[in-house]
């Protein structure tokens, strides 16, 4: 108990620290010194290497092989509810993991953290000498540290083969990697959530402004249980010649913490911090667990609740080593984030602070310390004293249980419409009128997260009407075509527009199939509308989100036409999220994300290769869809995942659901993209139409690579039945990889077309997908293999087809919980 109460929330640091001491090593974190200034320091476990009874408590890390760097984060869920024992506990830790494999999420959860099966057992920290010093690094201190020479330190430590644990806030952390150039599998780095931190001047003009004449502050701890941990005080100690005095001071009346909270004392850089949401590269990251009332309401009892995030595997083996010295519960990484967007978002600007600051220091160095705080407190916002109404409110509420309060505040909220809505944007390919691939794959991306995140609002955005200022373009049709070919273009433009179009007959048969095919009708059905026309770019009507999803097909995709010349007036760099200026201060808390895009080839044009570094590197999480593009995207510096195409993420009986049952009698469906392929078209349908009946479609009719079945095809599909269709038939032929993954997910047997000619790059596609699912057997590249394969038709294992699906759903699904449902909580 008395570690709890001596710490800022549930006391794991000091677990941790203790752990590292007890092996001799060494620990840094923020203390004071002799002045009470807010520095950086080190506690060395020397002094206390003949605690054997401490030592014998915690697993040495030598056994731990994992680097420090390098594992991507997936979630482990499954939160567990214990009984928990009457008994106070010394240390509560709620603990989220994040790993890179199923064996390391295994790992976690068997360090048995519920502590039901342990329900009697009373978990407590002995206190050892190493405590005492451990003390001045205990509990938040509101200021930024001076780090002094303990980078120089830390280094010279770890090459002697020390043991090292530094604490600090995300930016801190960051900072050390940097400095340290490598990984050290001696060092364990633990980053603490930080919501901004106050000038060291203020806190230097503040401390003076609490004492007396002939006072001297001796200490202050900036988060004092006198009222709880949920109610935080300041607890100040002066000292004369004569007595000691101690006072405590409550959050909401202490200028400094008010003007910390309304962001008129701290630093410019934390408006924007760039080691957010796990980007610091720490192993661990601990905070207080705000919200554990609502998330884990067994566990509150307002002394202090720690959350405990483990980036890797040397994290979750020291954890391992601690495991017993305090109550544990697994929680989500969701729960955490609710009640603690510091964790993911930067501090926001206040337009006063720059005025304030220098106001403060002026009044400081004219008037003292005293004027210069009520300086400060006149751009505080001012709370007029509350009603005898609120008043009476706030007492009635205080007799009603957290749970009863929780429901009413939501409901509240849910009455009056109070909710703020967060807004998904997603870019990618959906305004097609003859591919269903493209529109099934933007479909099943907004299906899966709209059913998963019901309160967020999920739209498309246009990109292709993104367009930069006339100007702009004038401009650059004088550099291009001169002044006479200027004028001549626009001579030619006016005159187009004033003579109305006649359509040729191809046209008018290609309009009337796609009216067949009703992708416009399926869109208005079951997709939301695009959102508003952005005329553009660069001065207003930019489309705004709080999360930007560039997704999944080959919106990524150069074909060829994207060149250096052009690329900033192209679509490639709408896809690439280049007008979310993260600089700006409209985007500077909106998040990037791709999900499943595809280059369309196993590798990125060298002319465009800097591009694509310089874009995607402001992105908070990249994924790709081929395996070979994880290496492209390696080779620029930048670390992705390969995820399932959003097809995936439906399940089989969402898609049946919306599916119509094939109306026309047919034993094999072809279904055909307008590409060429290895294989003579004609050839290979007339070898089949001569033992089943065949039922025709195509998509994207290209007349280059037309065969006599596209002139002759009756059939245009909507995508309900071409989904119908793929289920029911008993084998599909097809060169379209969307073709092969809905019947992969229709358990449809199929056989898969490569490509040829320039359409060849993307048979990659094709290879990834199959190898996951053992499937490769199923592809085809000549007439006599595939000829063998039909007449053969060997059978597909659909059981481990099926186990496989569901596996790689999970990653997706997995994907997107940790970068999208962070911030949709």
């Amino acid at each position: 108990m008395q570690l709890r109460l001596d710490s800022s929330s549930g006391g794991i640091f000091s677990l941790l620290a203790q752990s590292i001491l007890s092996q001799g090593g060494v620990v840094f974190g923020v203390g004071y010194d002799e002045d009470l200034r807010v520095v950086h320091k080190a506690v060395d476990g020397h002094s206390v290497l003949s605690d054997k009874a401490n030592s014998s408590l915690v697993q040495s890390l030598n056994d731990c092989s994992c680097s420090a760097s390098g594992t991507t984060e997936q979630v482990a869920s499954s939160p567990c509810t214990p009984k928990h024992s009457n008994l106070a506990q010394d240390t509560r830790i709620s603990c989220a993991s994040y790993a890179s494999n199923s064996d390391l999420e295994s790992r976690f959860r068997d360090l048995d953290l519920n502590p039901e099966s342990n329900a009697n057992k009373l978990c407590r920290t002995r206190a050892t000498s190493q405590g005492d010093l451990l003390d001045s690094l205990r509990r938040s201190k509101y200021v930024q540290s001076d780090k002094g020479n303990s980078f120089k330190e830390v280094k010279a430590l770890l090459k002697q083969g020390r043991k090292v644990l530094f604490s600090g806030v995300q930016c801190e952390i960051q900072g050390l990697l940097a400095y340290l150039k490598k990984p050290y599998e001696n060092l364990l780095t633990c980053e603490v959530i930080c919501n901004s931190v106050p000038s060291p001047k203020v806190w230097e003009i503040y401390k003076q402004s609490l004492c007396e004449k002939e006072e001297k502050l001796i200490d202050f701890n900036f988060r004092g249980k006198d009222y709880g941990w949920e109610s935080g005080v300041f607890a100040v100690k002066t000292k004369t010649k004569t007595k000691t005095k101690t006072k405590t001071i409550p959050h909401y009346e202490s200028s400094f913490m008010r003007g910390f909270l309304d962001h008129l004392i701290t630093r410019p850089s934390c408006e924007n911090c760039y080691a957010k949401d796990g980007r610091s590269g720490a192993d661990i990251t601990l905070g207080d667990f705000w919200g554990v009332g609502r998330a884990h309401p067994e566990f509150s009892d307002n002394i202090g609740v720690s959350c405990v995030i483990a980036h890797n595997a040397k994290a979750l083996s020291v954890l391992e080593s601690i495991k017993d010295l305090g109550e544990w519960e697994l929680s989500s990484y969701e729960a955490i984030v609710a009640g603690n967007k510091a964790l993911i978002k930067s501090g926001f600007a206040n337009p006063k602070r720059r005025q304030a600051l220098k106001d403060i220091i002026d009044t400081y160095n004219t008037k003292g310390a005293r004027e210069s705080i009520k300086a400060l407190e006149r751009y505080l916002i001012h709370r007029a004293k509350p009603s005898l109404k609120q008043r009476a409110r706030r007492q009635i509420a205080a007799l009603l249980p957290k749970r009863s309060k929780v429901y009413l505040k939501n409901l509240v909220k849910n009455l009056l419409g109070r909710d703020k809505k967060i807004h998904i944007a997603i870019a990618t390919f959906v305004d097609t009128t003859n591919n269903y691939g493209q529109v099934m794959q933007a479909y099943a991306l907004q299906k899966y997260l709209s059913q998963t995140y019901p309160k967020v609002d999920i739209s498309f955005i246009d990109v292709h009407k993104i367009l930069i200022p006339k100007s702009r373009r004038v401009w650059r049709a004088f550099k291009k075509y001169g002044i006479l070919g200027f004028v001549r273009k626009f001579v030619a433009k006016i005159q187009a527009r004033c003579t109305p179009h006649t359509p040729t007959p191809d046209e008018v048969y290609n309009k009337s199939c796609d009216d067949l095919r009703g992708l416009d009708t399926f869109r208005q059905s079951f997709m939301r509308a695009p959102s508003k026309t952005f005329n553009n770019l660069y001065f207003h009507n930019i489309p705004k989100a709080d999360i930007f999803i560039a997704g999944s097909d080959q919106i990524w995709n150069s074909w060829g036409i994207v060149t250096k010349e052009n690329f900033c007036v192209s679509y490639l760099y709408r896809y690439l999220f280049g007008f979310v200026d993260k600089r700006k201060r409209v985007f500077r808390n909106a998040k990037k994300i791709a999900y499943a895009p595809s280059i369309g080839s196993t590798s990125i044009p060298k002319e465009l290769q800097g591009f694509f570094a310089q874009y995607l590197r402001s992105f908070d999480a990249l994924s790709v869809r081929e395996e070979c593009n994880v290496d492209s995207l390696k080779e620029l510096g930048l670390e992705s995942i390969c995820v399932p195409d959003p097809t995936m993420l439906p399940s089989r009986e969402d898609y049946l659901s919306i599916a119509k049952p094939l109306a026309r009698e047919s034993e094999v469906f072809v279904y055909m993209l307008g590409h060429s392929t290895m294989i003579d078209k004609d050839a290979l349908l007339d070898f089949v139409a001569s033992t089943h009946k065949i039922l025709y479609a195509n998509a994207n009719l290209n007349a280059q690579y037309a065969c006599a079945y596209d002139d002759n095809t009756e059939f245009y599909p909507t995508p309900q039945e071409w989904i119908g269709a793929i289920a029911d038939s008993k084998a599909l032929i097809t060169n379209s990889f969307h073709g092969c993954v809905f019947a992969i997910i229709m358990n449809t047997p199929f056989f898969a077309l490569k490509l040829g000619g320039g359409a060849g790059a993307m048979n990659t596609r094709f290879e990834t997908l199959l190898e996951i699912f053992g499937l490769q057997d199923r592809l085809c590249s000549d007439l006599e293999e595939f000829k063998h394969k039909f007449a053969q038709q060997a059978p597909i294992d659909w059981q481990a087809v099926n186990a496989r699906l569901g596996a790689w759903s999970q990653v997706g699904k997995d994907y997107l919980a940790k970068n999208v449902g962070v911030y949709a909580v």
